[in-house]
């Protein structure tokens, strides 16, 4: 994954197409893992996506932030499933995040937090949510996540 942010993905603006912005990564990563050898290239990506973050209308460049008076388990506040007695809606996304706000790490530990949640749920068992966000798993197979 790479990731451009502000100001430095304005630079990209005037790329109007997908492959021109990914042409201009490509050669930013070239030039942060060139070898010894400078014949070598990095493999091109197999499939690309490329977000126009700061344009888009359900964005519009916007990211979760611990305000002034915020708490430091305010976006745990965010992750409970709704309604609390009753589930039936799990919450992820980086917002809900303790160890990854701001980050696609986030989103994905939060994503894997609430699918965690759903099954200790399902199979009626205690979840930690607190212990849970602080200690993000490795990656788990479906298998293994299926075995929680």
């Amino acid at each position: 994954e790479a990731h451009e942010w502000p100001p430095y993905a304005y630079n990209f603006k005037g790329q109007g197409n997908d492959d021109k912005v990914v042409e201009k990564v490509m050669e930013t990563l070239q030039t942060m893992f060139r070898k010894m050898d400078s014949k070598s290239r990095l493999p091109c990506p197999v499939d690309q996506i490329v977000t126009r973050w700061d344009t888009d209308p359900f964005s519009l460049g916007s990211y979760s932030f611990l305000g002034v008076e915020s708490q430091q388990f305010d976006p745990l506040l965010l992750s409970w499933p709704h309604p609390h007695e009753d589930p039936r809606c799990f919450f992820a996304g980086e917002a809900t995040s303790l160890v990854g706000q701001q980050c696609v790490y986030g989103a994905v530990e939060s994503g894997r937090r609430a699918v965690k949640e759903l099954i200790c749920m399902v199979k009626n068992v205690e979840f930690d949510r607190v212990k849970e966000s602080f200690q993000p798993e490795p990656e788990l197979t479906e298998h293994e996540l299926l075995d929680v």
